[in-house]
């Protein structure tokens, strides 16, 4: 079966509760990333939503896999979103689990949770890896309207759980 890669920044990366329920055992290999933009904590929901920085720069198409020394330099942390790239068959069934998981099947986009969106998505050393399929939140979503988003400073949803978890226990 062909093999296809997909990006994940929440509930699906390795370890959290969506990937050993859908993911465990069908991942061939998994490598760190990230995509640009901010990352909020929905905290009546207990998961991430991903949504595109206005502040972040642009990435001109270029046959270098590097990334722009001009669009290095304006990047700060808070520009990236980290995640994990999954190496995952080309299931159907599995593919339409994920994005009935993410609520992003209804034609209407007003209905939606999530919109799929290819993005670049970057290696840690900035190498541009690939345009992956990502989940972006839908801001503009009737299922969004009442949400308490808490802004992830760190871009790293897995970090600010984990905290949020030992702080608890503290």
């Amino acid at each position: 079966m062909e093999r296809i890669f997909i990006f994940t920044y929440g509930t699906l990366m390795e370890g959290r509760r969506n990937y050993k329920k859908y993911l465990e055992g069908r991942v061939f290999s998994t490598k760190k990333a990230y995509v640009l933009g901010e990352l909020y904590h929905l905290e009546n929901k207990n998961y991430p939503g991903f949504v595109h920085s206005n502040s972040v720069g642009v990435v001109q198409k270029t046959n270098s896999t590097e990334l722009p020394k001009e669009v290095v330099s304006k990047k700060s942390e808070q520009d990236k979103v980290y995640g994990e790239i999954h190496e995952i068959a080309n299931d159907e069934e599995l593919l339409s689990v994920l994005a009935d998981l993410e609520s992003c099947d209804n034609e209407d986009d007003y209905l939606n949770e999530y919109i799929m969106e290819e993005l670049e998505v970057f290696t840690l050393d900035d190498k541009l890896f690939s345009k992956l399929p990502v989940y972006v939140y839908n801001l503009d979503g009737k299922p969004n309207r009442d949400d308490i988003r808490v802004k992830v400073e760190s871009g790293d949803w897995k970090e600010y759980k984990n905290f949020y978890k030992t702080s608890l226990l503290s």
